[in-house]
């Protein structure tokens, strides 16, 4: 006689989460037997389009973190040097027309947020938008036009090993985004590219051509510190009060729910409406006081670890003075300008000297398409000393001119000329 077998219960697939770590072997029965931290493994909150907007736009803190950096490596004052004052200024003057600095914070901005942004240089050249800029035919740079990752897609890739943009998106191609638009094919070589936070080529191709946003890696201290902020404020606004009514376990346990529920309606209603409360001389009536005990404390903690992942520092991020006895905040920022002015010499100063070239090579252009052999563009020190500081500079080097001068190790003419006094 045949027997009949049980079904084999199906087991459920274990959820993946999705905080920055994660416990490989999490289980009561496995884990309760070993130390729970050497299973733990970081993981990637990859957010899509919709979460890193709202980050921008209806984040307050996300937005400053977004924008900060950008803004300030940008604030400082852009020098162009053609060889010529007045040349140089012309080209400066080209460089505001085609608003450059506005759109070059726009694809900062966006690189931050979204992972990556591009600017498109309409050159006219006689040539395609799909191929690489004809440097001898440049007569005008009309326009900078900024263009969002989430238009650009990869079309042509580089896979010569000898080229310098090897591995990357040779030719973009831009998506319709209305009415009216068709997609085009962008040469490389006709773009201002922003790439994101560089990641691996493989990473790089599943993100369509761009790079990590930064808020892939602030996701979760943005939640903890969001979350403690607004719990603070629950906490400050909690109005709670607390009634003492005589009988209640009895009525509780006769499963009269309606009358305590319409006890406490009635009078808190009296409150609401009168600001009063008639209660049985048996009752008592107690408001809730929250303790706030060790919590300013503890959110300074999550700022500090918020600042720390975006990599600006708290008085910066806050934007306010130093807190403690002898503050002054001063290393913690000169430390962040020296990144930024290592980041924009790196990156921000190339892209200027792009637009630059192109508008010196433009037959309509300042040098009437002749470049110069010799021209730098470049940005202000964003460290700037006050003017107490500056004077105590210029007194010690007028004490170290006048000790050079009398032990006759220099002559009054050569200070004069080392320092960049005329006659």
């Amino acid at each position: 006689m045949a027997t009949s077998r049980k079904p084999v219960p199906k087991s459920t697939p274990k959820v993946p989460r999705a905080d920055g770590w994660d416990l490989v072997n999490e289980g009561l029965s496995s884990v309760s037997r070993r130390d729970r931290s050497r299973s733990a493994r970081p993981t990637v909150d990859v957010l899509d389009y919709q979460t890193l907007l709202n980050l921008w736009r209806g984040d307050d803190m996300g937005a400053r973190i977004a924008e900060q950096p950008p803004r300030d490596a940008l604030r400082s004052e852009l020098l162009i040097d053609v060889g010529d004052p007045e040349g140089s200024r012309t080209v400066r003057g080209k460089l505001d027309d085609l608003a450059l600095i506005p759109r070059l914070l726009d694809g900062l901005i966006q690189e931050r947020v979204f992972g990556g942004a591009a600017t498109l240089l309409v050159v006219d050249d006689g040539r395609s938008l799909d191929l690489p800029i004809d440097l001898s035919r440049v007569a005008s740079v009309r326009a900078l036009v900024h263009l969002e990752a989430q238009y650009l897609l990869p079309s042509r890739w580089d896979y010569d090993p000898l080229s310098p943009s090897y591995g990357k998106v040779l030719v973009w191609r831009t998506t319709p985004t209305g009415t009216g638009s068709i997609a085009t094919e962008i040469h490389r070589d006709r773009l201002l590219v922003y790439p994101g936070i560089e990641t691996t080529a493989q990473v790089r191709r599943e993100r369509q051509g761009w790079g990590d946003s930064i808020f892939f890696r602030l996701w979760r201290a943005l939640q903890q510190w969001g979350t403690a902020v607004e719990g603070v404020g629950v906490l400050l606004g909690d109005k709670s009060k607390i009634l003492k009514m005589r009988g209640l376990y009895e009525l509780l346990g006769a499963n009269d729910r309606a009358t305590v529920e319409g006890r406490a309606a009635s009078l808190f209603d009296l409150l609401s409406t009168y600001g009063i409360a008639i209660i049985d001389s048996e009752e008592t009536l107690e408001r809730f006081e929250p303790t706030l005990t060790g919590v300013p404390d503890t959110l300074d903690r999550l700022t500090s670890r918020l600042a720390a992942a975006a990599g600006i520092p708290v008085t910066v991020l806050l934007g306010e003075a130093p807190a403690g006895l002898n503050a002054t905040g001063d290393s913690d920022v000169r430390n962040y300008y020296d990144r930024l002015a290592a980041d924009r010499t790196s990156k921000i100063v190339p892209l200027v000297e792009r637009v630059v070239r192109l508008v010196l090579l433009s037959k309509t252009g300042p040098t009437g398409g002749v470049e110069p052999p010799m021209w730098s563009a470049s940005f202000a020190a964003l460290w700037q000393p006050t003017p107490s500081e500056e004077a105590d500079i210029e007194a010690k080097q007028a004490q170290t001119d006048k000790t050079l001068v009398e032990a006759k190790i220099r002559t009054v003419d050569e200070v004069r000329a080392h320092r960049g006094y005329t006659q």
